[in-house]
């Protein structure tokens, strides 16, 4: 009974995986959707417009500006003004580009941590790959 219980919701769950898979239209939207239910297994591949290309990497800087300057800092390296008042140092973003896939900075920003606020539902997904994509620009020294 037990195993009959379990190999029926095993089939659900592999069916609905499946199904999840042939709606989505593109690789980006397969990766959205494993994100949102924390089925990551590797770096999720990125279509055209997630590229990092100059426009999405300016894109990403004023958002920068406007919502992570104020504890990042100006060159993003934990030291913005509002630093001072957290119990935690915000992360130099600065040494973390060189170290960490594209796909952590999207869920972290995503979901927050620690003190950090998740943006999630404040910031588009193309908001969020932009700031990934500008952060990761800081690595080569821009």
């Amino acid at each position: 009974m037990k195993k009959s219980i379990f190999a029926a919701i095993g089939t659900l769950i592999l069916v609905g995986c499946v199904s999840q898979k042939k709606e989505a239209e593109t690789e980006y939207d397969l990766t959205m959707s494993n994100i949102k239910h924390g089925l990551i297994f590797g770096p999720p591949v990125r279509t055209r417009m997630m590229t990092r290309d100059m426009s999405s990497v300016k894109r990403g800087e004023a958002v920068f500006k406007r919502r992570c300057e104020i504890c990042h800092g100006v060159r993003a390296e934990g030291n913005g003004a509002a630093s001072r008042s957290l119990k935690t140092n915000p992360a130099n973003l600065r040494k973390l580009a060189k170290q960490f896939p594209d796909h952590h900075f999207f869920i972290q920003i995503s979901k927050g941590r620690g003190e950090m606020p998740n943006w999630e539902n404040l910031l588009s997904d193309r908001d969020l790959w932009d700031l990934t994509n500008y952060i990761q620009s800081l690595a080569r020294g821009n």
